[in-house]
């Protein structure tokens, strides 16, 4: 098991679909990223980027 490092244009994508509404699997196929990242990233944070 590794760890994905996401850059900060990445965190930015994840933010701006999920609060278009997309879900989970619509942005880790989009990004080619697992699920578990996408959820991981934005549980991280409360999907509040600063």
């Amino acid at each position: 098991m590794g760890t994905t490092i996401l850059s900060f244009q990445n965190r930015v994508v994840i933010e701006t679909l999920h609060s278009e509404g997309r879900s989970l699997r619509y942005i880790a196929n989009y990004l080619g990223f697992s699920k578990t990242t996408i959820f991981n990233e934005l549980h991280r944070l409360n999907s509040e980027y600063q």
